[in-house]
């Protein structure tokens, strides 16, 4: 009986979400089925401070890898735990590691970056191990000798020390993601989601984030 009125309810949903997104019946679905899902943006398009577009990153999904393109460069993050990652939150493509503090995405168990016209150009590759409660442990870098270990962490499981230099975070009341992150000169910012939206390392950036995608468990 429960099966036919699940069937029921879905058929219902999809009737009357016919003109709605396959993201959005996605959703409905997942909740449905009772799965963890990630909610990840889909574009984001980086601003200078005085709002004018850099580069625009445009996203998809292929099983647990979330796929961003753009700037010549293609970013995969594989997760291994959706329910570490919706812990953390979600660093914007590109940069050096992710334009900042990459130890704030959890679940990750890989995260590569190559060039789009050179995909055997490797400009990192880090693996990722966590312990039991999700805080990360390692972060081990596949084309250099640039391994990061953690072991220290405030309340919420993020680690307390990077690279010998204080990690600083700051939360909105009753929330377990931090809005803020400082690391040394760089400050990254974080919406109600957990997507960046800000960044100061000496210039001013803002992250437009459009869209949504999931992974899920």
């Amino acid at each position: 009986m429960k099966i036919y009125a699940l069937g029921l309810l879905l058929s219902l949903i999809i009737f009357t979400n016919c003109d709605g997104s396959s993201d959005d019946q996605s959703a409905v679905l997942a909740l449905l089925l009772n799965k963890k899902c990630v909610n990840l943006p889909k574009n984001v398009t980086v601003l200078d401070s005085g709002g004018n577009p850099v580069v625009d990153f445009s996203c998809s999904v292929s099983g647990k890898a979330y796929i961003c393109s753009g700037d010549n460069i293609i970013q995969t993050r594989t997760y291994s735990s959706i329910e570490g990652a919706l812990l953390g939150v979600v660093n914007p493509p590109g940069g050096n590691q992710g334009f900042g503090f990459f130890p704030s995405q959890r679940g990750l168990l890989r995260n590569k970056t190559v060039s789009d016209s050179d995909p055997t150009n490797v400009f990192y590759d880090f693996t990722y191990t966590y312990d039991s409660s999700h805080r990360l442990v390692s972060a081990i870098n596949a084309t250099d000798s640039n391994d990061r270990i953690y072991g220290d962490y405030d309340f919420n499981g993020f680690p307390l020390d990077v690279d010998g230099v204080p990690a600083t975070y700051s939360y909105a009341p009753g929330s377990k993601r931090p809005g803020n992150i400082t690391v040394g000169g760089t400050s990254i910012s974080f919406g109600p989601s957990g997507w960046a939206i800000g960044l100061e390392d000496g210039d001013t950036y803002y992250f437009e984030n459009t869209g949504s995608l999931q992974i899920c468990d």
